[in-house]
């Protein structure tokens, strides 16, 4: 409806951009280009420059880099015409790539103190990233998302909690179509 709020109804020309965190700042670039607006290139500037130096994003600052936020900003990016050879994207990419588990998937932060224990949003969220930039998603992280599916075909967030998830089967679809 034309009443219905949109990304564009978020830009602050003050900070030039829709948000000042990585990932509602991402996920406002991706329904803005999705519903065909016009996107800011003082957005995408913005999403650029909270790239962390280590490479990656954090979803909001002070929670350290995370593959979720790292995965939606490398989306944003490519989605918005960034070049995959800019090196905020390589190394978000190089990022994502070193967090995968022993489990085959990702999890949100191969480094916290609970463990790198794969769950399917944030794997699915990378298999996302990895399609952007043309990279074929890893076999076992694809195993890792059937894995974790049910006999109803809906996925349980991790392998120790496989009850239907609905975000997890959610993000899972356009993962595992490779989109």
């Amino acid at each position: 409806p034309a009443e219905a709020v949109k990304p564009s109804d978020y830009y602050s020309p003050t900070l030039g951009a829709l948000h000042t965190d990585a990932g509602p700042l991402s996920w406002g670039i991706l329904g803005a280009i999705a519903l065909d607006e016009p996107t800011p290139q003082e957005s995408i500037d913005y999403l650029i420059d909270l790239a962390l130096p280590e490479g990656g994003w954090e979803w909001s600052p002070g929670w350290g880099r995370d593959t979720n936020a790292t995965a939606l900003a490398v989306q944003a990016l490519v989605a918005a015409g960034t070049p995959v050879t800019h090196s905020v994207i390589i190394s978000g990419v190089a990022y994502l790539e070193s967090a995968q588990s022993d489990e085959g998937g990702f999890s949100y932060d191969p480094n916290a103190s609970w463990g790198n224990i794969a769950d399917s949003n944030s794997t699915a969220y990378v298999l996302q990233a990895l399609a952007a930039v043309g990279v074929d998603a890893p076999q076992e992280a694809i195993d890792f998302l059937l894995n974790v599916q049910g006999d109803d075909g809906a996925l349980g967030w991790q392998t120790a909690q496989p009850s239907a998830n609905v975000g997890s089967t959610q993000q899972a679809i356009p993962a595992l179509l490779g989109q």
